[in-house]
């Protein structure tokens, strides 16, 4: 009897059918794989922006009130934050006595794919004189009227 005689009964895979299911596992894994990088990023995106329009309108706010000035700036770390950077553009406003203000805050560590939140945003200059202000030595409610004084004369 020889043993290694091939069986009608039951039939074995072929090279080339193989060669395709090992072609179609690999395609398979390689999209999986990539959708699960996308998922990966999506979720550190969704999770890194909301921080990222704090800062922003964190910036927005201080240079509103006066506590940073609209100056450029370039890659500053977030006070609050070390991971994260802003910078600063300053142009004029399409309106006289405007600023155009563009904070843009980013990861400090990220690569391009990391969130990057810009906002603009248009405040009062305030090297404009015409929004300075009343002193302290100004009145308020000055009335114009003149005092008069009247005698009478009389004939006696």
């Amino acid at each position: 009897m020889n043993r290694f005689r091939r069986n009608p009964r039951r039939p074995a895979f072929s090279l080339l059918e193989v060669l395709l299911a090992l072609a179609i596992l690999a395609t398979v894994a390689t999209v999986l794989s990539q959708m699960i990088y996308l998922t990966l990023r999506s979720v550190a995106t969704t999770r890194d922006e909301p921080r990222g329009v704090l800062w922003c309108e964190n910036r927005h706010e201080e240079i509103a009130c006066g506590i940073l000035s609209p100056t450029a700036v370039q890659d500053v770390p977030v006070p609050e934050d070390n991971d994260w950077i802003y910078s600063i553009d300053v142009q004029p406003a399409p309106f006289r006595g405007l600023l155009e203000v563009r904070v843009e805050v980013k990861l400090a560590a990220s690569s391009a794919s990391g969130p990057i939140v810009s906002m603009i945003r248009w405040i009062i200059d305030p090297s404009d004189t015409r929004f300075q202000p009343f002193s302290g030595t100004e009145t308020e409610g000055t009335s114009e009227g003149s005092t008069s004084s009247s005698t009478s004369g009389g004939t006696s």
